[in-house]
């Protein structure tokens, strides 16, 4: 049996660690987010929306980084309604992500990391963390990182796909006229 003193200790190492993941999840938020300001606004962009530019390869990438948040967040013990309604903004950012350019000015008013971050630091603000079970929950954080990731690969393919048969489409058709 743990004793008084040590208990105490072990609660002490606990809010440390936690309280180091949180400041490290913060730091990753804002490099995501809110990294840089566009010159003459004050609308902040981070390396997630750079990243999204990328047809197809960097909103996967950028989804499979906006996942890690949803990781960091079961490791810190958040509640599985919270970590169901952040894999909604993630799946909602990947997405609408991937539709071109409309899907980049979503990416930079939507702030999917903001607002899991947000979530995540309102869940470890309840009184009855310590309380929690963890049961399943590394198994719903692997099926949502592998759903998300699988969804936005189909949903650029499905898309690239659409483009490039509407772009060669039409030079079928120029063929079969002056044919």
């Amino acid at each position: 049996m743990i004793g008084v003193k040590s208990l105490k200790e072990h609660q002490e190492g606990r809010l440390a660690e936690a309280s180091e993941s949180l400041f490290n999840i913060q730091r990753l938020t804002e490099l995501l987010d809110a990294a840089f300001c566009i010159p003459g606004t004050k609308i902040r962009i981070g390396v997630d929306s750079v990243i999204g530019l990328v047809p197809g390869v960097g909103d996967s990438v950028s989804a499979m980084l906006s996942s890690y948040l949803l990781y960091r967040g079961a490791r810190l013990g958040v509640r599985k309604r919270t970590l169901l309604r952040m894999t909604m903004n993630l799946v909602i950012d990947a997405t609408l992500g991937i539709i071109p350019i409309f899907g980049d000015i979503f990416d930079v008013a939507y702030k999917a990391n903001i607002r899991n971050l947000h979530l995540i630091e309102e869940d470890l603000r309840r009184a009855d963390r310590e309380s929690r079970s963890r049961k399943g929950v590394s198994k719903f954080v692997a099926m949502a990182i592998g759903g998300i990731t699988l969804g936005v690969i189909l949903l650029a393919l499905g898309l690239l796909l659409l483009v490039f048969s509407h772009i060669f489409s039409p030079l079928g058709f120029i063929s079969k006229v002056f044919a």
